[in-house]
């Protein structure tokens, strides 16, 4: 007998039906009540809302920003760093958003006339070009 693809997925389809045979009464009650037991101890089960708070911990302490070292010299750090870090975000905009435009500006001789760009200034961008490269 020669195997066709038909008739290979035909004798698939019977051995499938064949190894899912029916439960007995006393697996199919097994199962019911393996269900039974699960949901109810899945209800049964106390939700976080519901949950009872430990006595053993401790709660926890308000601090005073005034009165903490540790605060104040966060503090501190975050005053010093400020100005450097605005004009890193300023910086980074231009890069990002004015690049082409200053590129196109001092890279074009002829456009720069046109459009009233002084000599200084041709070379101010030129400047800051190469140092945003």
């Amino acid at each position: 007998m020669q195997l066709t693809p038909s008739s290979t997925m035909r004798s698939r389809t019977v051995a499938c039906r064949a190894q899912a045979a029916p439960l007995s009464w006393s697996q199919s009650r097994r199962a019911v009540l393996g269900a039974g037991l699960g949901l109810a101890l899945l209800v049964g089960q106390p939700s976080a809302s519901q949950a009872v708070p430990n006595p053993n911990l401790v709660p926890a302490k308000e601090v005073d920003n005034d009165s903490s070292p540790y605060i104040q010299e966060l503090l501190k750090r975050t005053e010093e760093k400020r100005e450097e870090r605005r004009k890193e975000r300023l910086n980074d905009y231009y890069r990002r958003n004015f690049k082409e435009y200053m590129d196109f500006e001092a890279g074009v001789p002829g456009v720069a006339r046109r459009r009233g760009i002084t000599d200084e200034t041709q070379q101010k961008i030129a400047k800051w070009l190469e140092e945003n490269q």
